[in-house]
């Protein structure tokens, strides 16, 4: 097997396999108050958010308009479940009902890290919510890890 091939191997089995969510390089992990492992609230000029108890409530990465530049996402439970992103504030999102701007699956006990390098631009707002289907309303039945970046 090639190098790039057992390296690929390997990081499939670290960051798709492991359940073991403190130990998955890349991901933005959150202290128990929801604060960044990482310290400050800024990392090369990104700020960055932390959601410990992300669920079915439309919530705030940034209010007002802007870019999202990574989002992580960590999800403990046996089922699958859904980031909702929308490009409003939260005061106009009903969710189950406002369409996302942009949807991300996160398996079964399992992450789902997004880079997107260019950044995502935002118009109004950037807010999330955490569901068990891409468009609907319901909680998950644990609440997920969720970090960002953005400017």
């Amino acid at each position: 097997m090639s190098l790039p091939s057992m390296l690929a191997s390997l990081w499939y089995k670290v960051i798709v396999e492991s359940t073991d969510v403190a130990n998955k390089p890349g991901l933005v992990v959150c202290n128990a108050d929801g604060s960044s492992i990482m310290g400050t609230s800024t990392i090369g000029g990104f700020s960055k958010m932390c959601d410990t108890s992300a669920d079915n409530t439309a919530q705030a990465i940034k209010t007002s308009a802007g870019n999202l530049y990574k989002i992580d996402a960590i999800n403990v439970t046996a089922s699958v479940a859904y980031v909702q992103i929308f490009d409003l504030a939260t005061t106009a999102v009903t969710v189950g009902t406002t369409p996302p701007a942009y949807v991300i699956m996160v398996p079964a006990n399992g992450q789902a890290s997004i880079d997107f390098f260019e950044g995502m631009d935002f118009t109004a707002a950037i807010t999330y919510a955490c569901t068990t289907t891409p468009t609907g309303n319901v909680n998950p039945a644990s609440a997920l890890v969720l970090s960002a970046g953005y400017k």
